[in-house]
């Protein structure tokens, strides 16, 4: 293909996405009862009528980039970069790219949670689950289609051979807390050369540090930032504060008992950055708070996937802002995992990314060293 045919397609792209999302925001925002999404012979399974609208729409795109990891990945920077771009001017289409942007990320998490990324046999299923379940979405009401609907599921099916799953790995026993009060870090983990890698929850005498998790969907983000959540959450020095703006994510059951705010739409997430700033405005007339307490804890706020609210939210960016900048002495961090480090997915914002990303840094998968090398260059 030439560079002509590659750039013609990712413009393709790109249309396909953002015509998906602003079908999506038209029709999410219809209301209405709980969707049955549970299939003929499962349990049944419950969605909000917006998220029912954006999983099949999610579908749609994975349809018409054709299950492809990397276009779905590099549609949607694409997508939000051109929404921080046009977030001032014209906030509606941004917030249209913005979803578009979402679409993608859902069903790239498709293609990586199936093994379809480097699977063809796996790749023809899921497209082919996709094509039922977006055909009986806008037409299963018909017997005939769906019966049509059905036949071709099973055809397609018997043609793409079951994959064969590895044996997993045998289960790791969680060692226990590793967090030193002496140094405010835990381990976190290893480095690519084998050497041990740690998270900066607080500096003593100086006060709580932010931190920034990227990479592409699969790579791993949710889990990291549990291990985090979980040190933090063993201290009795340290509050959580959890927002899950697309409400996506299982928060494993020691982490949620002891968040003590907790947010699951872009709204309820704007009001915890709220939240915190007032938190840091109180504290700052009484001092700073170079070491969290029991009796004043260090604030963790983490967001998953950051972009979702930053990405056209100029008021949530200016808030989340503020607290990279000032909070940390105050007793309040900020801790989000991203798609990407780049730009568009903090809201355009330099002063909001390098602020995550001043003391903890951590970008996985394939294009890790590309991002740490532009988080580095920028926190210097």
């Amino acid at each position: 293909m030439s560079f002509a045919e590659e750039r013609t397609q990712a413009v393709e792209d790109v249309v396909h996405a953002w015509t998906y999302g602003s079908n999506c925001l038209l029709y999410e925002g219809g209301g209405g009862s709980e969707v049955n999404v549970g299939s003929e012979t499962g349990p049944p399974r419950t969605l909000s009528h917006a998220e029912a609208v954006q999983t099949i729409h999610a579908q749609f795109v994975l349809l018409a980039l054709d299950a492809d990891l990397d276009r779905l990945q590099a549609t949607g920077q694409a997508c939000y970069q051109t929404a921080a771009g046009m977030q001032q001017t014209h906030p509606a289409e941004a917030r249209a790219y913005v979803r578009a942007a979402d679409l993608c990320d859902r069903a790239a998490e498709l293609v990586v949670a199936v093994g379809a990324a480097d699977d063809e046999r796996a790749r023809r299923r899921l497209l082919a689950v996709a094509e039922h379940d977006t055909t009986m979405a806008t037409g299963g009401i018909d017997p005939t289609v769906a019966e049509r609907a059905r036949r071709a599921l099973e055809l397609a099916l018997s043609e793409a051979e079951s994959k064969e799953r590895a044996t997993p790995p045998p289960a790791v026993r969680y060692p226990g807390p590793s967090y030193d009060a002496a140094t405010g870090r835990h381990r976190i983990g290893v480095t690519s050369t084998g050497e041990a890698a740690y998270w900066r929850l607080n500096t003593p005498g100086e006060g709580v540090e932010c931190g920034l998790i990227c990479g592409a969907p699969g790579t791993g983000k949710s889990n990291f930032l549990r291990m985090v959540l979980l040190e933090a959450a063993l201290q009795p020095t340290f509050d959580l504060w959890l927002a899950d703006p697309a409400d996506r994510h299982e928060v494993p059951a020691p982490i949620a008992k002891s968040a003590v705010k907790t947010a699951v739409n872009h709204r309820d997430t704007v009001e915890l950055l709220r939240e915190a700033v007032a938190v840091i405005s109180e504290r700052a007339r009484r001092g700073p708070l170079p070491d969290p307490s029991p009796r004043r804890p260090g604030i963790v706020l983490a967001i998953e996937d950051c972009h979702l609210v930053f990405g056209d939210d100029l008021e949530a960016t200016r808030l989340a802002e503020r607290i990279v900048a000032e909070g940390g002495r105050f007793g309040v961090a900020l801790v989000a995992t991203a798609p990407d480090a780049d730009l568009a997915y903090f809201g355009g914002s330099v002063a909001l990314r390098t602020g995550l990303a001043r003391t903890n840094r951590f970008p996985l998968g394939p294009g890790g060293r590309r991002m740490l090398n532009e988080l580095q260059h920028n926190s210097l």
